[in-house]
């Protein structure tokens, strides 16, 4: 057994990595490492070369850059590492609001909560709202209620051009819609 230090911690053991079909959700590879060993030296066994889009956590950044996967014609959605989550401005959000149509790019863990508040806000029908979800992570919630999309719609229309609206850390908190505590 080896061990690895992330961060203040301390890992001992193996690593299992796996290969999961996107569909039907069945596993079709899987490999182990120690813990010390990078996750990206792995991708080679996991993936079957028939994939159209490849999913992965932190430890595989950099993978679309390699030698060995540049050609290969697949759309890498990987996570982003913990410590450049932190570095990403609250509230943000970009709306083109136009007479007949709308697209919006935010962080939203919502996506028909967002294209129902735009079009409350601009009078547009649903069908007519394109809202793409930009995937990062750290909104515990704060995600839910679109209201920094329907502002940035509202103004997008009204200037009759593409906005991106960032709040501060501070309206972001200091207008945050705030729920009692549950237990599940």
């Amino acid at each position: 057994m080896h061990q690895t230090k992330k961060g203040n911690e301390w890992h001992f053991g193996m690593k299992l990595h796996i290969g999961m079909d996107e569909t039907l959700g069945l596993i079709h590879s899987l490999t182990t490492t120690a813990a010390n060993e990078h996750d990206i030296t792995q991708a080679d066994q996991l993936l079957h070369g028939k994939e159209k889009r490849v999913w992965g956590d932190a430890g595989y950044c950099g993978i679309e850059k390699r030698e060995a996967h540049t050609d290969r014609e697949v759309e890498w959605q990987i996570a982003m590492r913990p410590g450049k989550r932190a570095q990403l401005v609250k509230g943000s959000a970009e709306a083109e609001a136009e007479k007949e149509k709308a697209h919006v790019i935010a962080p939203t863990q919502s996506p028909s909560g967002a294209s129902r508040a735009v079009a409350a806000v601009t009078g547009l029908p649903r069908e007519n709202i394109h809202v793409e979800m930009t995937r990062v992570g750290g909104g515990f919630g704060r995600r839910l209620t679109n209201d920094y999309v329907a502002e940035a719609a509202m103004i997008s229309q009204k200037i009759g051009g593409p906005v991106k609206l960032q709040w501060s850390r501070e309206d972001d908190v200091q207008h945050d819609f705030y729920r009692p505590s549950g237990m599940h």
